[in-house]
């Protein structure tokens, strides 16, 4: 009896172990991913800084593998790393989802001119398309749109989900249609859309209004809406957009933005203007600052010389 018993401890201890060492294992192999994903991240991240970071005027580039485009051109390349292609050439661009085997997120950075008005020469409106969205440019200069993104969860939590970021320079409101709805923007986006399901907008700053199925809903920052999509495609605007929300950025939407933030475009000439007249109203302020202490410097001197002079000069005596 003694011996059965030792015997089933004995098992009892081993499939204990044996479980622990498992459990270990598992976290390891979690951990590693974590870790694997967040270095995936930061390195796809420095890629489109290094390949985009002087992107013109209604171009797109390839910022990370990887991409896919149909071009209307089939002589263009835009294939690799760096490359550039006008974006009226683009009917359709992917950006591969996450792949941790091969190591892959797509990115691809556009600067477009949209309807900016021409006294901002220098500023352009930035679209950040990643990790497993597709775009058809419909009117080829991304003015009208279709889109899609990934459903779900990425595979770890270190990366964004599928979306594209949208920034208009300076606060400048802009306005474009994807999937049928107009989208009024006036500074950062994040736009995500699934066929046949909802396209739902995220304001991060500055303000936005979406018109669709005859209503328009304004939001602030913080707050999102979803408009329902459908049609032959799934991907056409079947109603107007819900009643606004507010809702807490991921840490890790928020650190693409705040990633990218020095490759959004910003017209500097209003800046340069305000800070020139800043200066020149310090300079006014202290060019009458310095007059009214020379006025008194002299006033000073003046009375100092006055004085002098009364001192130096005898009383004449009276004539006899």
């Amino acid at each position: 009896m003694q011996d059965r018993l030792d015997i089933a401890l004995t098992k009892i201890a081993k499939l204990v172990w044996i479980g622990s060492v498992i459990c270990l294992q598992l976290v390891a192999t979690v951990a590693q991913g974590a870790n694997g994903c967040a270095e995936l991240f930061q390195r796809a991240m420095d890629t489109l800084h290094n390949s985009c970071a002087e992107v013109g005027r209604n171009e797109a580039c390839y910022g990370n593998q990887s991409i896919m485009a149909t071009l209307r051109d089939s002589a263009l390349s835009f294939n690799s790393v760096g490359e550039r292609v006008n974006v009226a050439e683009i009917e359709r661009l992917t950006a591969s989802a996450l792949d941790l085997e091969t190591q892959h997120w797509g990115l691809s950075l556009l600067k477009l001119k949209v309807n900016l008005p021409d006294t901002l020469p220098g500023a352009n409106v930035t679209f950040l398309i990643h990790g497993g969205t597709s775009v058809e440019n419909v009117s080829g200069d991304m003015q009208v749109f279709y889109f899609t993104s990934s459903l779900g969860e990425p595979q770890c939590k270190q990366m964004p989900p599928s979306a594209i970021v949208v920034h208009s320079p300076n606060h400048e409101r802009v306005t474009f249609v994807a999937n049928g709805v107009e989208v009024n923007v006036g500074s950062t986006v994040v736009m995500s859309a699934q066929p046949n399901a909802s396209m739902d907008v995220y304001l991060v700053e500055g303000s936005a209004t979406l018109t669709a199925g005859g209503r328009a809903v304004a939001l602030q920052p913080n707050e999102m809406t979803s408009i329902p999509l459908g049609g032959s495609d799934g991907l056409q605007a079947v109603g107007a957009p819900s009643v606004p929300t507010t809702q807490v950025s991921d840490a890790i939407t928020s650190s693409l933005i705040t990633d990218v933030d020095d490759l959004f475009d910003e017209d500097k000439t209003g800046d340069a203007k305000a800070n020139a007249k800043a200066n020149n109203s310090r300079s006014q302020s202290n060019n009458s600052a310095n007059g009214k202490a020379n006025g008194k410097d002299k006033e000073k001197d003046k009375e100092k010389n006055n004085g002098k002079g009364n001192q130096g000069t005898k009383p004449q005596k009276g004539g006899r």
